[in-house]
């Protein structure tokens, strides 16, 4: 049997399911932990948006922390909202808010072309504190008027996570699945500098592009890389390649 290890804080059903019904065992280990942002702040600035002006989403994360800021009241938040992939809209549909626009490619570097014309209007990043400033930097290239605000805190390593992370590259792994760069410094972060390079042997699977760069920079082996950016596409790109291997 295959093992893999699963570094996401709260990885989807869709993820863990598809992995065990393929017959491959899951060490979930979270090597990031969430917390919350300025939630006040962004409740203030969801409020106040107004018609033509965006709210942007980047990640499930951020998308429960706008649920939380808005309160659970029934009112949605003004303006028009973009979501970056399908399990962030799912979030956001599910607390009762509106999505507007989804891009067809779930990667950050899509979404000002989803937008239209930004000029001179409001856009308002729900994002967690170790987002890049890619994004904020295109928009204003582009003329808008960006307002960020910290929806969510992402706590690399949580020491919690030290002794499980030991016991699973102690069982032998096949794989160890990404979704964002901040796992990948989480997992190096977790371990001596003895055991580090051992971690770096194991192939590593990745959501998307952002991702397998930075696992790249640190030393990682990316094997497969996920077409469709979700946890569904990097649990399909997993399981192939693993079944390709003992095929």
């Amino acid at each position: 049997m295959s093992r893999v290890l699963v570094t996401r804080p709260r990885p989807s059903e869709a993820l863990l399911g598809a992995l065990t019904a393929a017959g491959i065992e899951s060490f979930h280990v979270p090597t990031i932990a969430v917390g919350p942002g300025d939630r006040e702040r962004l409740a203030a600035e969801l409020r106040s948006r107004e018609d033509g002006e965006w709210i942007v989403v980047t990640s499930a994360n951020g998308a429960a922390a706008v649920l939380e800021a808005l309160g659970g009241g029934g009112a949605g938040p003004g303006g028009r909202v973009l979501a970056i992939g399908p399990a962030t809209a799912r979030v956001l549909r599910a607390g009762g808010v509106r999505v507007d626009a989804v891009p067809d490619r779930h990667l950050t570097a899509a979404i000002p072309g989803e937008m239209g014309d930004v000029v001179g209007r409001r856009v308002l990043l729900a994002r967690g504190n170790l987002a890049t400033p890619r994004l904020a930097r295109e928009l204003r290239k582009r003329g808008a008027e960006v307002i960020e605000v910290m929806a969510y805190h992402t706590l690399e390593a949580p020491s919690e996570s030290r002794a499980p992370l030991m016991k699973a590259l102690d069982a032998g792994l096949n794989g160890v699945l990404f979704a964002s760069g901040s796992a990948v410094r989480g997992l190096l972060r977790l371990l001596p500098n003895d055991r580090r390079d051992a971690a770096r042997r194991v192939p590593a699977f990745s959501i998307g592009p952002e991702t397998t760069a930075a696992a790249v920079a640190a030393g990682f082996r990316v094997v497969a890389q996920a077409g469709e950016h979700t946890a569904t596409g990097l649990a399909r790109i997993t399981i192939q390649h693993l079944a390709g291997e003992q095929a």
